[in-house]
């Protein structure tokens, strides 16, 4: 069986079927709910809890900036702050 190309409905039914993968479908769902997609949500929507990070390293100052080549997806407003 080739993983790669199952598709979802079909990966949840085999979950779903073997009574001993059923415990680590459901940690693995748990952990993208919670690991992922919340705290997207908690950025996007609540930026007080959890507030977008800046890091900086002392190497950044030898890297050139070009920002032509900084992409952000469609509707999204890109933040730059040059030091």
């Amino acid at each position: 069986m080739d993983i790669l190309r199952l598709k979802l409905g079909r990966s949840i039914g085999l979950i779903l079927k073997h009574g001993c993968l059923l415990p680590r479908g459901i940690e693995v769902f748990k952990a993208a709910i919670t690991e992922f997609f919340l705290p997207q949500f908690q950025t996007r929507l609540l930026p007080g809890i959890r507030p977008i990070s800046v890091v900086r390293h002392r190497e950044d100052t030898s890297l050139p900036f070009v920002p032509s080549c900084v992409r952000s997806r469609p509707g999204e407003t890109l933040r730059i702050e040059v030091v």
